[in-house]
């Protein structure tokens, strides 16, 4: 009985220095509440907007949608808001082939559900929505939001910092200086 116990006191001991010695991943770190935000760069708006996604995660993840006013880097706002709700499907997600490989190979977590938006003019839409995780770099996160009805994917940030930092451009903006399009449209 002993020899028994020695065994498993020791494959246990194994199994403990193992699962301390793993490194963390993005997707082990990801807080319960999360903020993403994004420079949504589209010139048929009048200017650039900081749109936020605000998430609570646990078995279903609901995410709020919205814009924040950034009236100091003449950005423009609007009360277009939305809803999210949807589960955790990585282990049966597949990378569409269009998307880019940096994000393909470098996935977390896949969260899928519907998305539901009311723009400022009152017209409500919903779709199919994703958040694909992927690593970018050692310890930073990104999280790609995937339209697959609409056919495209853009990058959202863990701070607006983060976002300006990935989309540079003149600031305040002046009106004419817009960064190109940072979302991946499907061919």
């Amino acid at each position: 009985m002993t020899g028994r116990r020695n065994v498993l006191l020791a494959a246990a001991a194994a199994a403990a220095v193992l699962v301390a010695a793993a490194p963390a991943t993005p997707a082990d770190i990801l807080p319960q509440n999360s903020v993403w935000n994004r420079l949504d760069m589209d010139a048929s708006n009048p200017a650039p907007e900081h749109e936020r996604l605000s998430c609570s995660r646990g078995i279903v993840w609901a995410c709020r949608y919205d814009k924040a006013p950034e009236p100091a880097l003449a950005f423009w706002w609007d009360t277009t808001s939305g809803d999210f709700l949807g589960t955790d499907v990585t282990r049966i997600w597949e990378c569409p082939a269009w998307f880019p490989a940096s994000i393909c190979t470098n996935v977390t977590r896949v969260v899928a559900g519907t998305m539901t938006i009311t723009r400022a003019d009152g017209v409500t839409f919903s779709g199919p929505f994703d958040l694909v995780l992927a690593r970018a770099g050692s310890d930073a996160q990104v999280l790609h939001a995937y339209w697959p009805v609409f056919g495209f994917t853009c990058p959202w940030y863990r701070t607006f910092s983060e976002a300006l930092a990935a989309n540079p451009m003149p600031l305040p903006f002046n009106g004419s200086d817009w960064p190109p399009l940072d979302c991946v449209f499907s061919p």
